[in-house]
Parts: C-alpha cells; sequence; structure tokens
C-alpha cells in the first residue's frame, strides 16, 4: 500500500504491523517483530492452557474432598464453597455465594463458629473450634479451621475455612475414656478385694500364730 491511511485501517483490523512501498527497507524488522510477537502469543497461550488445567485439577480435588471447602471474601461473605459443603448444607451454589454464614444459617448453629471466623479476621492468624453442629439427621462433632490469606502487600485478602467432621473420632476417644473408667473402677475394686481378703485371712491367723505361741511356752517340752 502506498497509502498510511489504508495501513492505519488494517492495524485496526488485527495487522500486527505494516510496511509502505516507500519504505520497503522496515520488511524485515516487520518479519521479525511479527514472529516474536506470534511466539509471545504461542507462549502466552500455553501458559494459559496450563492455568486453566492447573485450576481444573484443584478444583476437582477441592470438590471432591470429605471436608467443606470455604472461601470467604474481605467482608465475610462466600465467594466459594465445594460440593461437598454444598451437599452438607443442603444448598446451591447461588443460595451459598454472595452471603454471609449467618444470612444462610440459624444463630443455632452459627454461634458455634462464627466467633472464631470473625476473629480470623481481626486477629489475621489461624483460628481452630471444635463444636457440636445440630444438624437435621443427627448432630455431629465438628473442627473448623479459619485460615487468613494475604496479598502481595499482606493485607488480608480472603480467609479459607475447612471444616473436618470429626464425629467417628470423638466417639472413638468417649468410648476409650468409658474403657479406662472402667478399668480404675476395676482396679480398685481388685484393691478392695485383696485388702479384705488380707484382713479376714489375717485375722484368724494372727489368733493361731498366738495359740501356737502359748502352746510351744506352756508345753516346750512336750514333744506330744
Amino acid at each position: 500500500s502506498t497509502n498510511e491511511e489504508t495501513a492505519v485501517e488494517c492495524m485496526k483490523a488485527g495487522a500486527d504491523d505494516y510496511v509502505i512501498k516507500e519504505h520497503i527497507k522496515r520488511l524485515p524488522h516487520a518479519v521479525q517483530g511479527a514472529i516474536i510477537k506470534a511466539t509471545a502469543k504461542k507462549e502466552a497461550r500455553i501458559a494459559s492452557q496450563e492455568v486453566a488445567r492447573r485450576e481444573q485439577l484443584l478444583r476437582t480435588a477441592v470438590n471432591n474432598l470429605p471436608s467443606t471447602f470455604t472461601v470467604y471474601d474481605a467482608h465475610e461473605k462466600i465467594e466459594y464453597i465445594n460440593e461437598y459443603g454444598l451437599m452438607l448444607a443442603d444448598l446451591t451454589h447461588k443460595q451459598a455465594v454472595g452471603k454471609r454464614e449467618e444470612e444462610i444459617f440459624p444463630e443455632e448453629i452459627t454461634k458455634h463458629y462464627l466467633p472464631a471466623l470473625k476473629k480470623a479476621y481481626e486477629t489475621k492468624e489461624l483460628q481452630i473450634t471444635e463444636c457440636v453442629i445440630p444438624y437435621k439427621d443427627l448432630p455431629r462433632y465438628v473442627a473448623y479451621f479459619f485460615v487468613p490469606a494475604f496479598d502481595e502487600s499482606n493485607n488480608l485478602y480472603k480467609v479459607i475455612g475447612i471444616t473436618y467432621d470429626i464425629t467417628e473420632r470423638k466417639m472413638a476417644e468417649e468410648k476409650l475414656l468409658v474403657a479406662m473408667r472402667k478399668a480404675e473402677e476395676y482396679g480398685q475394686i481388685k484393691s478392695a478385694f485383696l485388702s479384705n481378703i488380707s484382713h479376714e485371712i489375717r485375722t484368724p491367723l494372727n489368733a493361731i500364730m498366738g495359740f501356737a505361741q502359748m502352746i510351744m511356752k506352756n508345753y516346750a517340752h512336750d514333744e506330744q
């Protein structure tokens, strides 16, 4: 083209560069620039695909965790919750995202863990709490972990909430505690039994030993 206006129109339409006949010497530089841009675009595309694959891998892993995984934004609103958490709470993605915990669940549930979540925002430190949550089917022991996340300026960016169902562990601990108490009771019963037996045996033995000493004293020379 001998017209720069036409070249500008081509640039607007998506061309990377242009060379007019009057400046044909720019052709090698234009070609080299085009190759560099093409290479950069290819690398960016590959990097973007890799990031997308890793995000999908992470999302798959998080959604298949046997625990609730929640991301809260800087205003304590739910930004993301995994599939397990939605299933456990009987919620849809639309019902949960963009809302605070107290806007979704009744106070009888949130009062157990909400103070720990708020403290994570206030102190910017990890908060852990264990409590019993009265679910519809039956109460469950739950452990909550609230982990603050920071941006490049060390400002609070998000808070990650991880919830584990520890009912089986708690039940095992309670069974172990009951067994230990029973063992202690059995030990006390055994000690008391042995003490009583010792007393009952020692009493007649003392009498026998006393009579034996009397006999030996009074009949020391009587071999019969």
